[in-house]
């Protein structure tokens, strides 16, 4: 029997492995790639810097430049702490409604420690606002599908026909095509409500109505009474007639009688404005 022949190699499988072996020992000798490095958004870098400012202007009780530096903050990035602040800024310039809509968007985004933290002194504000709040009722809309605005915004009723408004003066305008557009101051106290109606008058009846109250046709032009030199001849003949009738019956009326030869002089003397000469 003849011995095996000589083994030349590494089976198939075996050569497979150590291959395998050899391209993983190969990548882990690599050098790891760096880290991505972090992109900085420049819109949140320039809310941050509104937010710290609007801070300030908190410490130094300037509410107005509060307001607008957390404004300016939340339109980049909203944010809890955001409307928080802008909550409670906006809430010391008598700004309810706008303070309560912030403040309710910082209980909506809150985390659980803003939460714990700010939770009772939000909703204090919030109880305080829907005591101050007014609200304007309307109790008459005529027509129906006229366009009422309330400071220059859509006013939204509710189904009691009430909206609510910050306490002060408000400028309510109604309008409807073919009707006259109506435009009214209406002031609202805090806490109250202010019912208004508005009917509106159709634009067909204004017409016959100021016909009516037209003044009657004053005289042609042409006439001669009515000619300012008319009445005015008639006054100067008036006082002639009545200066004629003093002169002529005054007992103290004294004739005078004026040499030919000063006859000159005392012209002069009138003429000069009087007759002292």
């Amino acid at each position: 029997m003849s011995p095996p022949p000589p083994r030349r190699g590494l089976p198939l499988a075996a050569l497979a492995f150590a291959l395998t072996n050899l391209v993983a020992a190969a990548a882990s000798a690599q050098p790891a790639a760096p880290p991505t490095p972090s992109v900085v958004d420049p819109s949140n870098e320039t809310a941050r810097r509104y937010f710290e400012a609007g801070v300030a202007a908190m410490q130094r009780d300037d509410w107005a430049e509060a307001v607008n530096a957390f404004e300016n903050s939340d339109r980049l990035r909203r944010t809890a702490s955001v409307s928080l602040n802008l909550g409670i800024a906006r809430h010391r310039l008598g700004r309810l409604l706008e303070a309560r809509s912030a403040l309710n968007e910082f209980l909506a985004n809150a985390t659980p420690a803003q939460h714990a933290q700010h939770d009772g002194e939000v909703g204090r504000l919030v109880a305080e606002i829907g005591r101050r709040v007014g609200r304007i009722r309307l109790t008459e809309l005529r027509p129906s599908a006229s366009t009422v605005t309330i400071d220059g915004q859509p006013a939204v009723f509710n189904d009691a026909r009430e909206v609510s408004v910050n306490p002060g003066p408000h400028r309510l305008r109604a309008e409807a095509e073919g009707f006259v557009t109506r435009e009214e101051t209406v002031p609202v106290a805090e806490g109250a409500t202010r019912e208004v109606g508005l009917a509106l008058v159709p634009v067909a009846a204004i017409a016959p109505a100021a016909a009516a109250r037209a003044p009657a046709a004053e005289p042609a032009s042409g006439s001669i009474v009515t000619r300012w030199w008319f009445w005015t001849g008639i006054a100067v003949v008036a006082a002639g007639v009545t200066v004629g009738v003093v002169a002529a019956t005054r007992p103290d009326t004294v004739t005078v009688t004026v040499p030919p030869s000063t006859t000159g002089r005392v012209l002069q003397g009138i003429q000069g404005g009087g007759l002292s000469w």
